[in-house]
């Protein structure tokens, strides 16, 4: 069995959190081709991507403060 301590976590959650970024940015590159920066569906794209990197890391922060589970 692996055991991963709080380091290793929090790595992995950087790398994750890194790759969501970038499939963020990609996304919003499509919408910026289709549409004006100042559109409604560009705003909308942000907002949404803003809002999953900040529950992805409200998940992290909250499993980091959870204390191991004995099996």
């Amino acid at each position: 069995m692996l055991l991963l301590g709080p380091d290793d976590v929090a790595d992995a959650a950087g790398r994750m959190v890194d790759h969501l970024d970038g499939m963020q940015t990609a996304a919003l590159n499509r919408i910026l081709g289709a549409a004006e920066p100042t559109s409604t569906a560009f705003y909308a794209a942000q907002q949404v991507a803003l809002r999953h990197r900040r529950e992805f890391l409200a998940l992290v922060r909250a499993v980091l403060r959870t204390p191991p589970t004995p099996h």
